[in-house]
């Protein structure tokens, strides 16, 4: 049958009234009365989507509907006059009464933002970002549902002392390994959250052996949350086994970005670089560059005898991260530059490269295909047929001039694989063809999520205010179906659209954040943490 009409359902108002008095009695406090009649109404709209004429009229069909709803739900609703949350046993949902907007972290509030449908965040929001107050029904269905997720406490600080708190911990410690997917998710930017505080040492192997059934997990975000809590038990945290383990985007994390993350960024991550220059900003420990080095050359050795693509992403990833690192160090770049091997050549062009781009393309000639000049031999080792040398190429090609530089990252761009396309972004620089990157953006292609992150990255990073329509159509899950269900690259776009607010004072993106808090139906606490941080 058609769809009611919410029209509909008023016209019924009076049956509605009637069906709340005959299952809750007609001494009904105001206050009551108005969620009640809200819950029928709600009610009378799903009865008449079921509305059967041939059984009984619509009247009666609603009336009946309305009762039964009431009755189920009328024990959710305490007596007239007396607070919902002031019961000292259900005293563990109230935020403190201390509360201000600097007493919860911006991540503890995302958390808790991701675990109520947006109806019933709305009692969240009044609570931690000071939102107008909903309705009572908010607070009554949060109370239901949170009963089932006790470990909320933890984040609201309500666990009445320490066993309650280590019970509540190993519940949401089994979350984050046996939940589902979604449930795994919160689960471990809950114990991010978490791992912030003094822990003793029992809880500190819970959340340690939380934290690596996560980093285990094939899913990126898992593997990020786990990470995360590493860093927060231990700034320099690292096992050589997350080189083979992790997912590239994370791995590319774990290697870089907490080495070059500039305070100017936003993010409270400290694995996130999101759009600022990859400038190193502290040198890695030697047990990481001397993994890195070691992890390069093997991957070298797996190339020479049988390549194969994971070999071929994680040793450039590691050829890049030694090149940053050496940007920041006092050893001397030959100490590395030793492989006689060609596929090691060609990993070590793309290190030194990064390291300094004239370095990079002289030691490239090392291996670059006979032409006449340098921009010829370029252009051949860019019309092979193995991708890591099209790819070292590129990334040599940055020590040559601009105009060179920007005809060879052009050539690069039409790559068909994505591996050599992802060499053009620093290529092309910050002065680069904005338009060529915004095409491959934008390409109905399948979405390839590292190298769309990226690209939205460098775009912000070439013309900020340029960007800023493209990520809020990223960061609202709009344009395309990819980009919704790619929880890290609506990440970044939120952080760049920060960036907006602050640097160039579009204060009407603040809209799109809380349009994001308020109505995003399942989102993840990730995506929410910049509107968070936009709204604090």
């Amino acid at each position: 049958m058609p769809t009611p009409s919410w029209s509909e359902v008023e016209a019924l108002k009076s049956v509605i009234a009637k069906a709340i008095r005959a299952a809750a009695g007609s001494k009904i406090h105001r206050e009551v009365w108005d969620d009640l009649l809200l819950e029928g109404k709600i009610a009378a709209y799903k009865a008449l989507e079921n509305h059967d004429p041939s059984k009984m009229d619509k009247e009666t069909w609603v009336y009946q509907a309305v009762v039964k709803h009431i009755k189920r739900v009328l024990n959710q609703y305490l007596p007239a006059g007396k607070s919902l949350f002031e019961v000292p046993e259900e005293n563990w949902l109230v935020f403190p009464k201390s509360h201000d907007k600097s007493s919860h972290s911006p991540l503890a509030i995302a958390v808790l933002l991701s675990l109520a449908p947006p109806l019933e965040r709305l009692y969240v929001l009044h609570e931690l970002l000071g939102w107008e107050k909903p309705p009572r029904y908010c607070k009554t269905r949060l109370k239901k549902r949170w009963e089932n997720c006790q470990w909320v406490r933890l984040l609201t600080g309500s666990a009445r002392n320490r066993d309650e708190r280590l019970k509540l911990l190993r519940e949401l410690c089994q979350n984050a390994q046996h939940g589902d997917e979604k449930e795994r998710e919160i689960a471990g930017f809950a114990l991010v959250v978490v791992s912030g505080n003094e822990l003793s040492e029992e809880e500190i192997a819970l959340v340690k052996l939380a934290a690596q059934t996560l980093v285990h997990s094939p899913d990126p975000i898992h593997q990020f949350a786990g990470l995360w809590i590493f860093c927060q038990l231990s700034p320099e945290a690292w096992d050589e086994k997350w080189i083979d383990l992790l997912d590239v985007n994370t791995l590319g994390a774990v290697l870089e970005s907490r080495y070059a993350k500039p305070k100017e960024c936003h993010c409270v991550s400290p694995l996130c670089l999101h759009f600022y220059p990859d400038n190193p900003q502290r040198s890695p420990p030697d047990q990481v560059a001397g993994a890195v080095l070691e992890a390069m050359r093997r991957y070298a050795q797996i190339l020479s005898e049988h390549p194969q693509w994971n070999a071929r992403w994680r040793g450039r990833l590691m050829a890049k991260a030694l090149g940053l690192y050496l940007r920041n160090s006092q050893s001397s770049v030959s100490n590395f530059v030793t492989s006689s091997g060609r596929s090691a050549k060609l990993l070590e062009s793309i290190a030194l490269a990064r390291f300094d781009p004239k370095q990079g393309l002289e030691h490239a000639t090392e291996w670059l295909p006979k032409a006449s000049t340098l921009v010829e031999r370029l252009w051949k080792a860019l019309r092979s047929p193995d991708p890591l040398e099209r790819s070292s190429a590129l990334y040599a090609a940055r020590g040559l001039a601009e105009d060179d530089r920007k005809i060879l990252a052009r050539m690069g761009l039409s790559d068909p694989l994505v591996f050599t396309r992802f060499s053009v972004l620093r290529t092309l620089g910050e002065e680069g063809d904005y338009e060529a990157l915004m095409r491959e953006l934008l390409l109905p292609h399948e979405h390839k999520r590292l190298l769309h992150r990226c690209i939205l990255n460098t775009l912000a990073r070439m013309d900020l205010e340029r960007t800023l329509e493209i990520a809020k159509l990223v960061y609202l899950g709009e344009g395309k179906e990819a980009w919704r269900e790619d929880t890290w690259m609506r990440h970044d776009a939120g952080y760049i659209l920060l960036e907006g607010v602050f640097k160039a004072g579009r204060t009407e993106l603040l809209e799109v954040f809380r349009q994001i808090l308020a109505k995003e139906p399942h989102p993840s606490p990730f995506a929410l943490l910049p509107a968070v941080q936009a709204l604090l």
